[in-house]
């Protein structure tokens, strides 16, 4: 039918469209005459059908709800390791300090003893220094045992908080990569129409 002195519109029937298939090419050629135009003109078009647009739009809602529920389970998943991360904080920061106030007390009380001892020994006799000096060393050693403990439960703590960063940083970008899917997905929305 003519929209406008020098336009016209065109519209297949029914039976044509239901025939067409989604995101095939069709090849639409328009020939163009009229007693008053001396040439006929013929133009060659090659169109591309789109999904229907409820369907496109379910998909698009699908695709949503698909990536929603991926970010609310990965959610999910980091709070857990948060809580599991931090009760072993929790846990190791109990056990450190009563293994410092153990160490303290067991040290004070050791060299308490030792220096009793030692000044005992050296009033009983000059002698008897060498077997004091073995219990300070004995002292010495076992506190540096506690010690070396104390160092491996602090590098504990430090790897599981090095985990925590580095699962933040994992959710951060598949996030990210969410956020993109999900814009590239609009696109193609709105470059289908």
């Amino acid at each position: 039918k003519q929209v406008a002195p020098t336009v016209f519109q065109i519209t297949l029937p029914s039976e044509v469209t239901a025939k067409l298939k989604e995101y095939s090419a069709y090849e639409l050629i328009t020939i163009a005459f009229s007693e008053k135009v001396a040439m006929p003109h013929e133009v060659d078009k090659t169109l591309t059908t789109g999904a229907a647009i409820g369907k496109r739009l379910g998909e698009i809602s699908k695709s949503v709800e698909e990536v929603s529920t991926r970010v609310e389970e990965i959610s999910k998943s980091v709070s857990v390791k948060i809580a599991e991360i931090s009760s072993r904080v929790e846990e190791i920061s109990k056990s450190l300090g009563e293994a410092l106030r153990a160490s303290m007390g067991e040290l004070s009380d050791t060299l308490k003893a030792s220096l009793t001892d030692l000044s005992k020994t050296l009033k009983e006799s000059l002698s008897s220094v060498g077997a004091d000096v073995s219990k300070v060393k004995e002292t010495v050693t076992a506190v540096t045992t506690k010690l070396d403990e104390l160092s491996g439960k602090v590098t504990e703590v430090s790897d599981d908080v090095k985990g925590l960063g580095g699962t933040l940083t994992a959710l951060e970008a598949i996030l990210i990569v969410v956020l993109i899917l999900q814009i590239i997905v609009i696109a193609l929305v709105f470059k289908r129409r």
